[in-house]
């Protein structure tokens, strides 16, 4: 457990690697097995628009996905000020936040103007286009979010390594695997939204399970169902939600469309990833001082004083969680390797009880994430496209002419 001078409770965990043979792999495997589309007509890449949406979204993913290392403050020390609780500077998480804002801004306002936009904005005319895009919004938000508990409470609360961590959550992916041909096949009889709204209901059933299965004493096994029911869940969202996303979207905008339809979900992602990590930030910090004076009578008296206020600190800086671990805050010179373990052993427990404590309520946020994201589903429009109407309406129309 480690104290931090900074003033507000952030989490922070490891870095994860892209592997860049699989990253190659990927790249081989596109030039390979993915067909080339040739256009009839050649076309002018909007480059203004490219560097005004690349600049937007990297301040503002970089923004979110840096929060909670840099508390929600300066990432460096040029033109720092404070205005309020805010601690910002020419480059903060607030101030890159506010040049996303400005720089989306001038995206949309370009496109707007643009001879050949990146992103034409009639496509959002399209009512299930722009429907798709919240409910995608909403399953990125609950995505980005839940693993970041649970992955965290694997690996420092149960001490999974990375690889058990990982296996734990393959039924997950098992489901989703299953259930999305499934979906797929059934968005050509049933009508679309009925399918996303039942994934929906039951990824965030799924969530719900799991938050209910967090147990201190929980295997792999306990995982199994809660997870599969959410992949499950999953599984029925993305077919039929690309489907009527793209059905009447014209051929020459698909690519823009699907283009925005990814980089939506993928923003959200960050957002979840942020909000929940706040949440359980926050949850955390509140809970560690309360787990460590519910323990503090097991800890002999002449520790009593360190123990407790070890943790009260801790509670106010940042939280480094991994596998392996620290957990006991450090201990006086004098403390024998007897009451090392027993104080280590008491600081595991209150560590993890705060922990668990903190992960249920934010949990709760990707279920309500889910929720909302089911109810977006009223609003699309399902049956035949506008394209199928009219081509029956025609046959009709000639007859009655004739």
């Amino acid at each position: 457990m480690q104290a931090s001078a900074r003033p507000t409770p952030t989490l922070i965990f490891p870095r994860i690697r892209a592997n860049p043979w699989i990253v190659l792999l990927v790249l081989v495997a596109a030039i390979l097995l993915v067909p080339e589309v040739r256009s009839q007509r050649s076309h002018d890449l909007d480059l203004a628009g490219v560097a005004l949406a690349s600049s937007g979204l990297f301040s503002l993913v970089y923004a979110l996905v840096e929060s909670k290392r840099y508390s929600w403050g300066p990432i460096n020390s040029f033109g720092a000020f404070s205005m309020g609780p805010t601690r910002w500077s020419a480059v903060s998480v607030y101030s890159l936040l506010v040049y996303a804002v400005l720089l989306l801004t001038l995206f949309v306002l370009w496109e707007m103007r643009a001879r050949e936009p990146l992103l034409p904005l009639s496509l959002f005319g399209d009512r299930n286009f722009s429907v798709t895009n919240l409910v995608g919004a909403a399953v990125g938000i609950a995505m980005g979010g839940m693993f970041l508990p649970i992955t965290i409470f694997l690996q420092s609360v149960l001490g999974m390594s990375a690889v058990h961590a990982g296996l734990t959550l393959v039924p997950m992916s098992i489901a989703l695997l299953a259930g999305s041909p499934l979906a797929g096949r059934l968005t050509d009889v049933v009508n679309g939204e009925y399918l996303i709204m039942a994934g929906l209901t039951c990824a965030a059933i799924g969530v719900g399970l799991l938050e209910h299965a967090l147990g201190l004493a929980d295997t792999t096994w306990s995982f199994v169902i809660p997870l599969a029911v959410t992949g499950l869940g999953f599984g029925f969202v993305f077919a039929p939600m690309i489907t009527l996303a793209m059905r009447d979207v014209p051929p020459s905008r698909s690519g823009a469309a699907s283009g925005f339809l990814t980089t939506d979900r993928q923003v959200a992602m960050a957002v979840g990833s942020a909000v929940i990590g706040s949440v359980l930030a926050n949850r955390f910090a509140e809970e560690l001082p309360k787990q460590a004076a519910g323990v503090a009578a097991q800890v002999p008296l002449g520790y009593r004083g360190h123990f407790v206020s070890a943790f009260q600190t801790a509670s106010h800086g940042s939280q480094n969680f991994g596998a392996g671990q620290s957990t006991g805050g450090s201990l006086p010179a004098h403390a024998s390797q007897a009451a090392a373990q027993h104080l280590a052993t008491l600081g595991h427990e209150v560590f993890s009880q705060a922990f668990l404590n903190a992960a249920r309520p934010s949990l709760a946020v990707a279920v309500v994430a889910l929720i909302a994201g089911a109810l977006f589903t009223t609003l699309l429009r399902g049956g035949r496209s506008a394209a199928d109407a009219r081509q029956e309406q025609e046959p009709v129309e000639e007859a009655l002419a004739g």
